[in-house]
């Protein structure tokens, strides 16, 4: 990896919404965002869900699934408030934050170990 394209990664990193992030919002609003857990702010949400709001779409086998199809269960059914699409396309999508924070750290130690200057 060149020091300019480590550098390009580390500065588009910076300038997105701090994480780390999650799936939330609530089924019976028809409402699924992604949240930062840190700032709490919107990082994705969606437009046009039947009247109210939006959904993304996941392709499985081959098929695009709706995201509710895909949803982790609440723990008070009632409630209905998403916190989870089970689907790796989504979990990798909420998790790049945090992961691309700790490679930029792991990058950082290792080329410390080098002697090398950190772009």
């Amino acid at each position: 990896m060149t020091p300019e394209l480590l550098a390009e990664i580390r500065a588009r990193h910076v300038a997105a919404t701090p994480g780390p992030w999650r799936w939330s919002g609530y089924v019976s609003a028809f409402q699924i965002d992604l949240m930062s857990v840190r700032t709490g702010n919107e990082v994705m949400g969606f437009h046009r869900w039947g009247m109210r709001g939006a959904q993304p779409v996941f392709c499985s086998d081959g098929i695009l699934r709706d995201a509710k199809e895909l949803l982790a269960p609440d723990t008070n059914p009632r409630r209905g408030r998403i916190s989870a699409i089970l689907h790796p396309d989504a979990e990798s999508i909420a998790h790049s934050w945090q992961d691309v924070d700790e490679l930029l750290a792991e990058v950082d130690r290792l080329r410390a170990l080098l002697g090398e200057k950190t772009p």
